[in-house]
């Protein structure tokens, strides 16, 4: 679940949101994508993942084992 989500469209249009932390599926990117981030730090669920680059693939949508624990 994510919590402390806040909407993009609350700050000015000039920056840019980076999410930094809870990334872990393809859900959390979607959700933060839905409210405007632009970027994000995805540091635990990488590191955690057999083959970090199946995971990232996942997360961005690109592909692979939607479950790469």
């Amino acid at each position: 679940a994510l919590n402390g989500v806040w909407d993009s469209a609350a700050g000015p249009a000039d920056r840019i949101v980076v999410t930094e932390s809870g990334i872990g599926t393809a859900g959390d990117v979607a959700a933060m994508r839905a409210h405007g981030v632009q970027a994000f730090l995805v540091g635990e669920s990488l590191m955690r993942a057999p083959d970090p680059g199946v995971a990232l693939r996942v997360l961005t949508g690109a592909g692979g084992d939607p479950d790469p624990r």
